[in-house]
């Protein structure tokens, strides 16, 4: 891609989003066909930092993304 593009995503779009993807993981983590329960966890893990990267370059207030990741940390701690 040689043009660059931008685009707008609000920080609130992409926390709901990014609990959306958690919530949709863990799900299928605890469903009873679940193949590979670790690499369902382990794509939620991942997203978790994938979003905390894209906040912290996004200019997020760094409280409020801390506070974000640490809710977000808790959903798979209690799963």
């Amino acid at each position: 891609m040689d043009e660059k593009v931008f685009f707008h995503l609000s920080y609130e779009t992409m926390l709901g989003d990014t609990e959306d993807f958690i919530n949709a993981c863990l799900e299928r983590a605890n469903r009873a066909d679940c193949n590979d329960a670790d690499a369902e966890i382990a794509w939620a893990r991942s997203a978790i930092e994938l979003w905390y990267h894209l906040a912290m370059a996004g200019r997020a207030p760094e409280d409020v993304a801390d506070r974000d990741h640490l809710r977000l940390t808790g959903m798979l701690l209690r799963a």
